[in-house]
């Protein structure tokens, strides 16, 4: 049965709450949650359908006034509409993070713009004159991939088979990349990985080797914490990730209020933070700073 009056609670589910990038996502909500007098329910759906459709039941029992969710799999047909139907039933406004479904297409939902950010840090590296450009990260439905493709076109470049490699977000898999550049005679002198993490474990692969003869330039997307720390220090790409759960939750509450404000689909951009892990392709590198 729908539940009667305000509950004052708003739910949150996203694919991994570990996750280094949603806890800043969910603290940008936070914020803006204690301000207007509600509170949190938090789950996570593992980036599993089955757990998302799950959550969503578990949520319409317990009665809730609004939801932001970000999508498991937002790029395959979503086999349970009927449950975003009875929200809609039941007037409980949603809004997608990082992702929507197509046959949703018309509801709202705050992206950040990981095609510009991909644009971004490619078009640097050839700023620095690097012409063989290497990508490590996710190659499928990957719009940072895809801004890593659209720099090289629009300089007249094409991307090298043996200077990509598919990979997940993890410091081993990182490290594991770096020790097959090095093993290879076909090599970038600047690389392009698509999350921190994994450039970190590119950067303690050069470190520990100490190789004096190959050190290409390194970019990345995110701006974790860690980045600043690292030797050399990581350029990446900063992600307003605070400012998209703020922007999402002040967008569902004007819609809990009644408000029907028209945005629909709004991409926040990232910002190059430019540090010393890249140099000039002709300067050889940065090995002095490896350790």
């Amino acid at each position: 049965a729908r539940r009667t009056g305000e509950t004052k609670n708003i739910a949150v589910v996203t694919t991994y709450l570990s996750d280094y990038i949603f806890p800043r996502v969910i603290q940008g909500i936070d914020k803006v949650l204690t301000e207007n007098g509600y509170s949190i329910l938090l789950k996570n759906t593992r980036n599993s359908r089955n757990m998302e459709a799950k959550c969503l039941e578990e949520l319409l029992q317990k009665g809730i006034d609004g939801l932001i969710i970000e999508p498991s799999k937002s790029q395959i047909f979503c086999k349970h509409i009927n449950l975003y139907q009875t929200l809609d039933e039941y007037r409980i406004p949603y809004v997608f993070i990082q992702g929507s479904y197509a046959q949703l297409a018309e509801k709202p939902h705050i992206l950040l713009d990981d095609c510009l950010g991909g644009y971004l840090v490619t078009r640097y590296l050839i700023s620095l004159g690097h012409r063989s450009i290497g990508y490590v990260g996710d190659c499928y439905n990957e719009a940072r991939y895809r801004g890593y493709l659209e720099a090289l076109h629009k300089h007249d470049m094409e991307p090298e088979a043996a200077y990509i490699m598919q990979t997940g977000q993890t410091e081993a898999e990182g490290y594991e990349a770096m020790q097959k550049f090095l093993q290879s005679e076909d090599r970038p002198t600047g690389i392009y990985c698509a999350n921190d993490i994994t450039a970190i474990g590119m950067l303690k692969y050069l470190g520990t080797n100490k190789n004096r003869y190959y050190v290409p330039s390194i970019i990345a997307s995110d701006d974790i914490e860690e980045a600043q720390y690292t030797r050399p220090m990581l350029t990446t790409v900063a992600l307003p990730k605070e400012e998209m759960g703020k922007f999402a939750l002040y967008l569902l509450i004007d819609r809990m209020r009644g408000g029907h404000k028209s945005v629909v689909r709004t991409e926040l951009e990232g910002k190059l933070m430019i540090r010393n892990s890249c140099t000039a392709a002709d300067e050889g590198g940065w090995s002095d700073y490896c350790i």
